[in-house]
């Protein structure tokens, strides 16, 4: 089988002193068996441009630049991307202050002086393949998280993270005094559907519906399906109750259209109960509770306007 030879990582080199970055860049570029592409750069500023344009392998960083110095150098560069590998240089006088880089996130450090040509080589290798395994690993702990946490039909938010978020907010506005509302949605007559045109076919409906619901709802507010057909809303911050059964009426609104499904036009029609915070409940179970009580009413009324929990108590 044939070797394959593969393209040389590239190094973004910031270094202010022409002659240690020629010296670093001639190491790198020669390197036995593996050699560096290396793009020198002298000042920080020119770092942060080139690292806008585009994505080197690693960047090997002087810690004390024309332009900046000590951490700050390496947070600069932190806030244009964390995507990309970063070691650090610095003179002998100056090591507790790499440790301190590397505690900041660099991968490793190199001091100035006692760089061995192959010492170098290796720790770059090192670096660029350790924050690739690193960044896989956290991918990887970022999908186990968005599994457990979100639903794996409508990528919507699901119970656990609903009920999370929902304690979070309570705690918030006991503690400013401020106003929020949990609805209750179910698709109605929804198991006519799955009777009539299969479960592949309900499915295709909870997307599309999760999707309308998704755009109506606000950036701060969270659109969660709890199970089967039935979601639920946390607005939160509202002025009033009003201003609440408003957005519900728009909800619906936007998500009741027909839905085109194997040639035909399937009606969508669902039930929402709103339950308000003090009004409603003063603890998650009992908010929920009323605006599933809500939600109930309607059906029972023969769907129309959005109840809320106080409606449902006084009835």
């Amino acid at each position: 089988m044939p070797d394959v030879e593969l393209p040389a990582p590239l190094v973004l080199l910031v270094e202010d002193n022409a002659d240690e970055a020629a010296v670093t860049t001639h190491v790198l570029t020669s390197a036995v068996p593996f050699p560096f592409a290396v793009r020198h750069v002298l000042t920080l500023q020119a770092a942060l441009a080139e690292l806008g344009a585009g994505k080197p392998d690693l960047v090997l960083l002087d810690l004390l630049l024309s332009d900046a110095s000590g951490i700050e150098t390496l947070e600069r560069v932190f806030h244009i991307t964390r995507e990309i590998p970063v070691v650090v240089m610095t003179g002998t006088e100056d090591e507790a202050l790499a440790i301190r880089a590397v505690q900041s996130g660099a991968q490793d450090y190199l001091v100035k002086g006692s760089m061995e040509p192959r010492a170098l080589s290796r720790t770059l290798r090192h670096a660029i393949e350790r924050h690739r395994l690193l960044s896989d690993l956290e991918r990887s702990r970022q999908r186990e998280v968005h599994r457990a946490t979100h639903d794996a039909l409508t990528g919507l938010p699901n119970r656990t993270l609903f009920f999370d978020r929902l304690t979070h907010t309570l705690a918030r506005a006991l503690r400013y005094s401020e106003r929020f509302a949990v609805v209750f949605i179910d698709l109605d007559r929804f198991k006519d559907i799955n009777d009539t045109k299969g479960h592949s076919a309900g499915d295709q409906v909870l997307v599309e519906v999760a999707e309308r619901l998704r755009t109506g709802v606000r950036q701060s507010d969270t659109l969660a399906r709890l199970a089967g057909d039935e979601f639920t809303v946390l607005f939160e911050r509202l002025p009033s109750r009003a201003k609440g059964e408003s957005l519900v009426e728009e909800l619906v609104g936007i998500a009741t259209r027909p839905i085109a499904l194997q040639g035909d036009q399937i009606p969508i029609m669902m039930s929402a109960g709103l339950a308000v915070f003090p009004e409603d409940g003063r603890d998650a179970d009992t908010l929920v509770g009323a605006a599933d009580a809500a939600m109930y009413r309607k059906k029972l009324e023969g769907r129309g306007s959005v109840p809320s929990g106080r409606d449902s108590r006084s009835s």
